[in-house]
């Protein structure tokens, strides 16, 4: 960030500054506008604009009015969601720049629904959160968590409302301070200059020699930031850059002609000639009102960005489809968890919430964590178990949320591609004589690309099945190779057989949920499902109809129901010592100690049986153990901070850390117990009743 724009003067609110960075590298294709080009798409100017003395006088014809009795949402909020701009970095500074040239009506409004594309922001504002969503249709603010619950509270502004009111605000200097509107030209510059430096390297080879001049290109064979300083000076003069959109415009014109003068399409000559000419214009800029400043406001992640990361389907390629698969023929809780836990395993990305360049996720053995801000300091996160986003997940899946509209038309494929799966495992490890109907090399690739032909043609797919029969009936009954059983590879040809007659499919019909009697027009949100702590009585275990070879396909080696011990036996395993042991850690309960005492770098060694008792009760629950395993706290600490826990989940729907710190970060006396849980008006635990008496 550059240094004028780092100083607040007093105007600064954390929310607005925060995230405003360059961003130029972004993943494009060629039939739409790239989000690289996005970014640097200032707007042509004419000198037409109102003085800054008539801006001034137009203050007192504010367009709050417009909004006031019209909508649910308080105007004032409005604005202070408006001056936040989108999710990516400098958008404020970019929606200024375009603003301080004339365009009309239609050319802002299609410019600021670019900018803001698709997100959503979460903001405490005057004590009410308040929930922002955008998309193609405009963009709606929501009292709570949510812009899809059936409230009253709530507003919805189309792009042509957005835009204008932006608009009003610059003009009556009320939508940002005079820092920031100071540094928007140079912003321009900077992202111009960095769009320039990335597009020559994009260039085929000789191609950069006929657009730059001879002169330019020994300092654009530097390295950066060396290249951007440079560009950035010489777009400062107007006889350099008047020279440069006739280069870029003749660049347009031979990329029309011949793509292959550009190694990569992320930065098309077309479309940066466009921004190149609007940006050769003179802009007149805004002045602030005079003491105006940015309030600063709490943020908070919302459950539409929750879900649109959820709905993203995973780490991997397809997930949306292969999860969707998976919950249609699994509907036990823990299988599907299990799966979901497993398919994000350990890792992280950028851009988590909606593209938002300062937001990031975490996923490992205790959940997936969002997180807003600053990365390794952010201004908000929230931990999700993998229970509670497998049945998420669930609910998203069940109303019709969680698919995409280009899923639908992928679904036969996909599922060729999977029926493809199962033949090549079918002849996994069969003996070598036996002849295989496709081309074999180490990772299969030639067979993934021939056998989904295969099977999308009716006569090929009958001469694979009997290649198929033909290889079965040469195996004896007792075939077992590394894992590999005659029952399993005759449980495999029965499903391509049934998929080849139309009886088999790996998405089967989904039953709409009947809509529970009482809730109707409300929609449940992950945060009401948090605030169900008491765990359900399961008398028996659901019978689910699966496949062993579909769930190790989609699971990798999922481990059978029966290898789960039960609690009682694995407890006495652990106290015998063999706690490490793979068959106790199958237990559910072994696995959630195991693993939390793993995250905080402790181990069964560091706690008494009294603690480990406490521990165990917590674990059953499916309770969230890291806050609580410090060997120094008391078994009554450990409850405590357990419950108290389990509170802000039910209270707030998230968890942060720095709400449970002040019970964590110390040892407390029993008096200092019992006073916190009257407080907090804490039932006592049924452990403390029980230590009650033992002391009485």
């Amino acid at each position: 960030m550059d240094s004028t724009y780092e100083q607040s003067d007093g105007n600064s609110g954390r929310e607005h500054l925060d995230g405003i960075g360059i961003q130029l590298i972004e993943d494009t294709s060629e039939d739409q506008l790239s989000k690289a080009e996005e970014e640097i798409a200032s707007a042509l100017s004419l000198p037409e604009l109102p003085s800054v003395n008539e801006q001034k006088r137009e203050i007192e014809n504010r367009v709050a009015a417009l909004y006031a009795g019209e909508i649910a949402i308080p105007s004032e909020v409005v604005d202070e969601v408006l001056r936040t701009g989108g999710n990516r970095s400098k958008s404020q500074l970019r929606i200024i720049y375009n603003f301080m040239s004339e365009q009309t009506p239609e050319e802002y409004t299609e410019f600021v629904k670019r900018e803001y594309g698709t997100g959503g922001k979460g903001f405490e504002i005057n004590g009410m959160e308040y929930s922002v969503w955008f998309d193609e249709t405009g963009l709606q603010i929501a009292v709570g968590h949510t812009v899809t619950d059936q409230i009253l509270d709530k507003a919805f502004l189309s792009w042509e409302d957005v835009s204008g009111r932006i608009h009003q605000l610059l003009k009556q200097g009320e939508y940002a301070p005079q820092s920031v509107l100071d540094v928007a030209r140079e912003n321009a510059v900077k992202e111009h200059a960095q769009a320039l430096a990335y597009m020559k390297a994009d260039m085929a080879e000789g191609v950069a020699e006929l657009v730059f001049d001879e002169e330019d290109l020994p300092y654009l064979r530097s390295i950066y930031p060396e290249i951007t300083d440079y560009l950035e000076e010489k777009l400062s003069d107007s006889q350099w850059l008047s020279d440069m959109n006739e280069r870029l415009e003749g660049l347009a014109m031979a990329y029309e002609e011949d793509r292959s003068i550009m190694r990569f399409r992320t930065y098309n000559p077309v479309r940066i000639s466009s921004q190149f000419q609007k940006f050769a214009a003179e802009v007149v800029p805004y002045s602030a009102r005079e003491e105006f400043a940015w309030q600063e406001h709490k943020v908070f992640i919302t459950q539409d960005e929750i879900d649109a990361f959820l709905a993203g389907g995973g780490p991997y390629s397809d997930g949306r489809l292969s999860t969707y698969s998976f919950y249609l023929l699994n509907e036990d809780d823990k299988a599907r968890t299990d799966f979901i836990k497993e398919k994000y395993g350990t890792g992280g990305c950028s851009h988590a919430l909606c593209g938002a360049d300062n937001s990031h996720a975490d996923y490992d053995g205790k959940g997936l964590k969002l997180e807003r801000g600053t990365y390794g300091n952010p201004d908000t996160s929230v931990l999700l178990p993998w229970a509670k986003v497998a049945k998420r997940v669930g609910y998203l899946i069940d109303n019709q949320q969680f698919l995409h509209s280009a899923d639908y038309s992928r679904m036969p494929d996909y599922e060729r591609e999977r029926i493809a799966g199962k033949v090549i495992s079918f002849y996994a490890r069969l003996p070598e004589e036996i002849e295989r109907p496709f081309k074999q090399d180490f990772f299969n690739e030639e067979a993934k690309k021939e056998l989904p032909a295969m099977l999308n043609d009716s006569e090929q797919a009958q001469k694979l099945l009997q290649a198929m029969d033909d290889a079965l009936a040469m195996l004896p009954l007792d075939f077992e190779s590394v894992n590999e059983t005659y029952e399993k590879k005759l449980q495999l040809l029965t499903e391509v057989h049934q998929y080849v007659e139309g009886s088999y499919t790996i998405f089967p019909a989904q039953e709409v949920a009947e809509q529970t009697e009482g809730l109707t027009g409300y929609q449940m949100s992950l945060f009401d499902i948090m605030s169900n702590s008491e765990p359900e009585e399961i008398t028996e275990e659901p019978e689910v109809e699966e496949s062993v070879a579909e769930v190790e396909e989609i699971q990798n080696e999922e481990p059978e129901a029966d290898s789960h011990i039960s609690f009682e036996e694995a407890k006495e395993l652990w106290e015998d010592g063999f706690y490490e042991d793979d068959y106790v850690l199958k237990n559910r309960v072994g696995e959630l100690i195991y693993d939390s005492m793993d995250t905080v770098g402790k181990s069964v060694e560091d706690f008494s049986e009294e603690q480990m008792a406490v521990i165990r009760k917590l674990a059953e629950q499916e309770r969230m153990l890291e806050p609580v395993l410090n060997p120094d706290f008391s078994p009554e600490q450990i409850q405590l901070v357990s419950d108290i826990s389990e509170k802000i989940w039910n209270d707030n729907g998230r968890w942060q850390e720095d709400m449970i710190e002040p019970y964590t970060d110390h040892v407390m006396n029993p008096e200092e117990i019992t006073r916190v849980r009257q407080e907090l008006d804490l039932q006592e635990s049924e452990f403390e009743s029980e230590s009650v008496i033992v002391q009485e």
